[in-house]
Parts: structure tokens; sequence; C-alpha cells
């Protein structure tokens, strides 16, 4: 969550599991403090790493 508007880095990483590889990708987002029209408000990680 974030707790204030601004740009900001965003590091995700998966460690992997048995059989599985590890990940990790990087991304910046911008946060308003106004609403933007159509927005959830949210954000999908899967939109980071791929499904």
């Amino acid at each position: 969550m974030f707790t204030a508007g601004g740009t900001f880095d965003v590091r995700a990483v998966y460690s992997g599991a048995p059989g599985c590889l590890g990940s990790e990708t990087a991304t910046t987002v911008t946060v308003t403090d106004e609403p933007v029209p159509g927005g959830a408000g949210s954000v999908d990680l899967t939109s980071i790493f791929g499904s």
C-alpha cells in the first residue's frame, strides 16, 4: 500500500519452488492522490510477472 502520491520503484521477486524457476523483475509506478477515472485503485502483480 502506498501512503503518498509520487513515483515509486517496485521490485518483485519469486524465489521459486521445487521444479520451478525463480524470477525477478522491476517496474516504476506512479501513484496519484486523486482517483483516476475508470481506475480500480490497485495493481495486479501478474502484470509485472506475466501469467
